[in-house]
């Protein structure tokens, strides 16, 4: 089983990261400075940030997915339009599918939503509803989702720590043995014949 030490000096380091995604509503915007905190101050080696932050930033939207879904059903209900067993799972499968689509731009989850709704034949009068909460609604699940993906990053990391020694010792040797033969044709090319 796989336990992960989060302490608060954790919390503390990244408050930048988690102000920075809070304050943009944008996980990409955020990018920058997650890598440079979990590169320098949690000392995560960078090609653990440089491919898993990205994939997560793109992939990892949880809170978008639970924020399409209920939202639809807010509004069919405040519609009072029926919701059977196979139209909730429509719009569960239909969510979770969009959030995937879903642009790292402040918001975008309301045009998901709006096309949730239509293709659902449900009406958009109470739309508009949604439009004076998701300011804050899309901060507070950017930030879950960035803190997410700042845990796989964790998370792969102490479960790759002895691959990617190892990766690092072979690239380390091979380029010693290159710089190595370099020197050596160097110095065969300064000796006069």
């Amino acid at each position: 089983m796989l336990f992960l030490k989060i302490r608060f000096v954790h919390y503390v380091v990244g408050k930048q990261c988690t102000v920075t995604a809070f304050a943009t509503a944008s996980a990409a915007a955020a990018l920058p400075v997650n890598f440079n905190i979990l590169d320098n101050d949690l000392k995560i080696h960078s090609s653990i940030t440089r491919f898993v932050m990205p994939i997560g930033t793109n992939i990892n939207m949880d809170g978008t997915a639970l924020f399409l879904a209920s939202s639809t059903v807010f509004l069919a209900q405040m519609t009072g339009f029926n919701l059977g067993t196979g139209t909730v799972l429509t719009i569960w499968l239909t969510s979770t599918i969009m959030s995937f689509s879903s642009a790292s731009v402040p918001s975008a989850a309301l045009v998901l939503v709006l096309m949730i709704v239509t293709s659902m034949g449900i009406p958009t009068k109470d739309l508009p509803l949604l439009f004076a909460i998701d300011w804050l609604v899309d901060r507070l699940r950017t930030t879950s989702n960035m803190l997410g993906d700042c845990y796989t990053v964790a998370i792969v990391e102490k479960l790759s720590k002895e691959e990617l020694l190892e990766c690092t010792l072979s690239n380390d040797e091979a380029s010693s043995e290159l710089l190595l033969k370099q020197n050596n044709e160097i110095l065969e090319d300064m000796l006069p014949s």
